[in-house]
C-alpha cells in the first residue's frame, strides 16, 4: 500500500495512570532535552522530597527499581511531572497536540498540559493524592466516593 498524506494527521497526547512506570523513565531526556530537564526540575522544586528523594532523582537515578516505583507516593507525582515534561519537550520540538487526555493520575498531567492546572497545582495535587492513597489503602485496593451530591463534595474540597 502506498499513498500520499494530504493533510496533517491529528495528534493526541495520552498521559497514563499508574502501572506502567519503569526505572529511569526520563534519564536520557533529562541528559539531552533542556525543556524536559527544566520542567522536571521545576516540578521537583514544588514537591520537595518524596519518600526521601528528590522527584528528579526518582526519574533519573540508575538504582531506582520497579518496586520503588510501585509506591503510589512516588509514582503519582513522578507520572505527572514526567508526562508534563515530555509533553512540553515534544511541543518544543514542534509536535503540537490536537487533544490531550489522561487516565487516572494522568488526568492531572493532561489538565496541566491543556492549561487548566499549573505545573505547581498538578504535581502538588498528585503528591498529596499519592500520599493519602499510599497511607489509606492496601495494595490492590481502591477508594471511591459514592452517592455524594454536588454541594456535599464542594464542602469537602
Amino acid at each position: 500500500m502506498t499513498g500520499t498524506v494530504t493533510h496533517r494527521p491529528r495528534t493526541v497526547f495520552v498521559l497514563p495512570g499508574q502501572g506502567g512506570l519503569r526505572p529511569g523513565p526520563g534519564a536520557a531526556l533529562y541528559a539531552t532535552a533542556p525543556v524536559y530537564r527544566a520542567t522536571l526540575d521545576e516540578a521537583s522544586a514544588f514537591v520537595g522530597k518524596v519518600c526521601g528523594r528528590e522527584l528528579t532523582d526518582w526519574c533519573v537515578d540508575a538504582d531506582v527499581t520497579e518496586d520503588d516505583l510501585a509506591a503510589t507516593e512516588v509514582a503519582q507525582p513522578l507520572l505527572v511531572a514526567h508526562g508534563v515534561a515530555l509533553a512540553r519537550q515534544l511541543t518544543a520540538w514542534g509536535v503540537r497536540p490536537d487533544a490531550v487526555v489522561g487516565h487516572s493520575v494522568g488526568e492531572l498531567a493532561a489538565a496541566c498540559v491543556g492549561g487548566t492546572l499549573s505545573l505547581r497545582e498538578a504535581v502538588t495535587f498528585a503528591a498529596e493524592r499519592g500520599r493519602l492513597m499510599g497511607g489509606s489503602t492496601a495494595p490492590g485496593a481502591m477508594a471511591a466516593v459514592l452517592g455524594a451530591v454536588e454541594r456535599e463534595v464542594a464542602a469537602l474540597v
